[in-house]
């Protein structure tokens, strides 16, 4: 594969960062290294230390096929489980409105009890935080009400323990989380999502494909898979009449199945918009969420190994409200820790499918630390990236590569 490359962008307003210049430089040529040997389809990467834009890169292409397309800043992808962050403020904005609180008994609004226990409410806190019980019995979300009926009823969808006993990293949790805020709202989705939060934070993005305007659709990219002899497309390929196609038409009810809108991982965004909502959360929420709201979003509802859940290869071991919490734990099981010299904490959400790997971290302000925020999305990956696990966390060994190189540039100068 050809490796297109743009030259990434660093902060040179003063002469006291032409030393981070040369680092970034460095990091520049580590990442296209990466993109080329990995081998990955594509890169984009963008890093911002307060406000301030410390490094933004491009490497590989969108498009491999037919016409190619060089991978470029404001590039749209299928961000995959992202999307959960984004779903999870506005939950707690309609939280805050009194719409759907986060202890609203779901079995009222959407029928929802767990078989082994009855008498125990779910709650929109519990689908927050993966604690619900549910299980991931199926690799595709279920395309109508229905569907997610008869999921509901199948006894491998649940777990023993009971609500709130145990986490386990659930996709169906946020669709019955999407359908459950439509169902509050009467809303579609991909309606309430505008008006709660994408029109208030300025992003300019879409649930439903179809939305995307022709622009958009330019710069969309195509996820891959490498299957050892050539890239696979996987999702967002040209040609795309599919998704031409409403995922809502005029039969579409809200509060049935908010499957067909994405809530577990459907959203189109490029990572300047991305970057919206990550500066949102770096500076606590200010102006979206009251500060007790972002408070309860950030602390640990289920921490590992003190409460039990499945870890997911070592990965996950703290969460809030829709929201992973990024620690420094490294063990045998791999771990979350981001940087391998010195610990650093974060929040935010991964993303995972159709060859796509994806990350939103925030580092909040405290005092006098603006906080920074990392945002990346890779766009086609080889087939063992699922299995695959970095040298001293549980990430892939791509993403390990990429925070290895690029969070050093929050470093202070010397």
């Amino acid at each position: 594969m050809h490796c297109h490359r743009r030259t990434a962008l660093v902060s040179l307003a003063a002469s006291p960062w032409l030393a981070r210049a040369q680092s970034a430089h460095a990091v520049d040529r580590a990442l296209a290294d990466l993109v080329r040997q990995g081998p990955l389809a594509g890169l984009a990467v963008r890093l911002r230390q307060g406000g301030t834009l410390r490094f933004e890169g491009q490497y590989g292409l969108r498009r491999l096929h037919d016409e190619a397309r060089p991978m470029v800043a404001d590039a749209v992808f299928r961000i995959a489980s992202v999307t959960k962050l984004a779903v999870a403020l506005a939950a707690l904005r309609l939280h805050e409105a009194g719409r759907l609180p986060l202890e609203a008994d779901l079995g009222r609004l959407l029928g929802l009890r767990h078989p082994q226990h009855p008498r125990q409410r779910i709650t929109p806190r519990h689908l927050l935080t993966h604690t619900s019980g549910l299980r991931d019995a199926a690799d595709l979300p279920p395309r109508s009400g229905a569907e997610l009926r008869q999921r509901l009823a199948d006894p491998a969808t649940w777990g023993s323990p009971a609500p709130g006993a145990f986490f386990s990293y659930c996709n169906l949790a946020f669709v019955l989380l999407g359908t459950a805020m439509e169902a509050a709202t009467g809303q579609r989705l991909d309606a309430l999502m505008h008006e709660w939060l994408f029109e208030p934070l300025g992003m300019d993005v879409q649930l439903d494909p179809a939305a995307l305007r022709p622009d958009q659709r330019q710069r969309v990219a195509t996820l891959y898979r490498h299957d050892g002899m050539a890239w696979q497309a996987q999702a967002d390929a040209e040609p795309a009449d599919a998704d031409l196609v409403p995922r809502a038409g005029p039969g579409y009810v809200p509060g049935e199945c908010a499957s067909a809108l994405g809530p577990q991982g459907g959203l189109r965004a490029s990572l300047p918009e991305l970057d919206k909502l990550a500066q949102c959360l770096r500076q606590h929420a200010h102006g979206l969420l009251r500060p007790a709201t972002f408070a309860e979003l950030a602390r640990a509802h289920w921490q590992h190994p003190a409460q039990p859940g499945d870890t997911m290869n070592g990965l996950m071991r703290s969460w809030g409200l829709g929201v992973q919490r990024f620690g420094t734990a490294r063990d045998a099981a791999g771990g979350d820790h981001l940087r391998p010299d010195r610990a650093l904490s974060a929040i935010g959400h991964l993303g995972e499918a159709y060859g796509l790997l994806s990350g939103l971290l925030v580092g909040p302000a405290r005092g006098d630390d603006p906080g920074w925020t990392l945002l990346y999305a890779i766009n086609g990956t080889p087939n063992e990236a699922l299995a695959a696990r970095g040298h001293y966390n549980s990430f892939s060994p791509w993403e390990e590569a990429l925070l290895r190189n690029v969070l050093p540039l929050l470093d202070p100068l010397p």
